[in-house]
């Protein structure tokens, strides 16, 4: 299973880097200038109270906080990772979706939950044959929105950095008669398609598809239970 992944770590490494690693990775580059300075300001603070102390004490000293720190952020989250795990897909707050049997030309890559915005989110990486990356989010149908032909205005989404999606869009049905809100794509990684299912709002980003590739993908998607619900990495 992936190990669970934090909001913190999410924001940092984005969907495109798709490997549970690269969310610590950044933290790191991003933190441990911090971390380190903090270390260090504790470490001047025993010297000032207790007086000058070889540098072969000092150095184990501020090496501990360092690391010590990092255990806190990182340990509990992922101790008894498979467990941990469990207990994010089962604070699922909507119902989830997987696809029976992959239409081509999509793979699936892997499927992680997590919380962001204090919002559950369960997302799948699909890899297509031509070597794209279609990114789907799934989350509780929330906050406003209106898809219609010609117009849609959403508000309240998780899962990547726009919290919001305005923009022309046009609607198509699947052979099996899904709605399927097709937009225009918003930036490298933007969305370009929305579909309510039931309580769930699927939302769509990355390699956008062909049409037909794409409402064959939502006519494969089936609600599953959430104990059965499996979250792999490729």
């Amino acid at each position: 299973m992936v190990p669970p992944i934090s909001t913190g770590m999410v924001l940092f490494a984005g969907p495109v880097f798709q490997e549970w690693y690269w969310g610590p990775l950044f933290f790191l580059y991003f933190w441990t200038p911090l971390l380190l300075g903090a270390a260090l300001f504790i470490d001047f603070l025993v010297e000032r109270r207790r007086g000058p102390r070889p540098l072969r004490r000092r150095v184990p000293v501020v090496v501990a906080l360092y690391l010590g720190a990092l255990l806190l952020i990182f340990g509990p989250p992922n101790l008894n990772g498979d467990e941990r795990a469990g207990e994010k897909t089962s604070r699922l707050d909507f119902t989830p979706y997987a696809p029976e049997a992959l239409p081509p030309p999509f793979r699936q890559n892997n499927a992680t939950a997590y919380e962001q915005f204090g919002k559950p989110v369960l997302v799948t990486y699909l890899g297509t044959e031509s070597g794209g990356i279609m990114h789907a989010y799934q989350q509780r149908a929330i906050g406003s929105r209106s898809l219609q032909e010609g117009r849609c205005s959403l508000t309240g989404l998780a899962g990547s950095g726009k919290r919001a999606y305005d923009a022309p869009c046009r609607k198509l049905l699947t052979p099996q008669g899904t709605e399927v809100f097709v937009g225009a794509q918003q930036g490298a990684t933007g969305a370009f398609a929305f579909v309510l299912l039931d309580d769930t709002l699927v939302r769509l980003e990355g390699t956008q598809p062909a049409d037909g590739d794409l409402l064959a993908y939502i006519d494969s998607l089936h609600a599953v239970d959430q104990d059965d619900l499996e979250l792999t990495r490729s």
